[in-house]
């Protein structure tokens, strides 16, 4: 029988407070807060909580999905980025849910994998993590990683999505931006246009890592109360861009 403490919250975080003390390995830590997930009916919210707090990858949340779990867990894949989504089908909409049980948990989130085509079926407007705080990922699933109260985000691409990214998340802090494509010296003003142009949208800058901007990017945030730190990735040889 569960002893009458454990029925007070204040005992409750106490206890994990406590755990989240306990020197671990990542993997350690999960297989604690999972078997505190199965101790008691009270222990599983915050223990889940703690458990999905930090993801790398998204097959931690396609593994929920029953038909995907097999292909992404088996014990013949040796190593963990083998192609397991190729010609897989897409999410249905039954799955979906199974894919966002525990999405509204997440608040670190970093994606180097491209399975963009699983999601097909989850609207591009819909937000799906919106605790969200610090996010690492490529464009190519921005539109469905949008919280409001976005503070961190690594950008590894950029395209049409980043105007809708920096307009939703309005108290966005911390922004870095390192794309190849870009970055590599050999980018033009008229290449580096559009990123300039979504970076006026971004009022709450603290920190801020990208390419060459153009001008009036510049005068935007030299007039930035709240920034901090900048730091130019890598040059432009289109000396026009800071031609004033």
């Amino acid at each position: 029988m569960m002893h009458q403490a454990l029925l007070v919250p204040e005992v409750i975080l106490e206890i994990f407070a406590y755990v989240n003390t306990i020197p671990s390995t990542q993997t350690s830590t999960q297989k604690l807060f999972a078997g505190l997930a199965r101790t008691c009916k009270i222990f599983y919210e915050p223990a889940m909580d703690l458990l999905w707090v930090e993801i790398h990858e998204l097959e931690p949340l396609l593994g929920c999905v029953a038909r995907l779990h097999p292909l992404i867990y088996h014990h013949s894949r040796t190593r963990w980025n083998e192609p397991w989504a190729k010609d897989v089908e897409p999410l249905s909409a039954h799955e979906v849910h199974q894919f966002l049980r525990h999405s509204s948990r997440i608040c670190t989130l970093d994606i180097k994998s491209e399975h963009p085509h699983l999601l097909s079926v989850i609207p591009a407007e819909a937000c799906i993590f919106p605790k969200l705080k610090s996010l690492s990922l490529s464009t190519t699933y921005l539109n469905h990683f949008l919280p409001h109260m976005l503070h961190r985000c690594h950008l590894l691409s950029v395209d049409e999505g980043l105007q809708s990214f920096v307009t939703r998340c309005i108290a966005l802090e911390h922004l870095r931006i390192y794309t190849p494509e870009i970055c590599d010296g050999d980018s033009t003003a008229d290449e580096l246009s559009p990123l300039s142009d979504r970076i006026h949208w971004c009022t709450q800058l603290v920190t801020l890592a990208c390419p060459m901007l153009d001008w009036a990017t510049w005068k935007h945030l030299s007039s930035l109360p709240t920034l901090l730190k900048l730091r130019i990735e890598q040059g432009c040889n289109d000396p026009s861009s800071l031609s004033k």
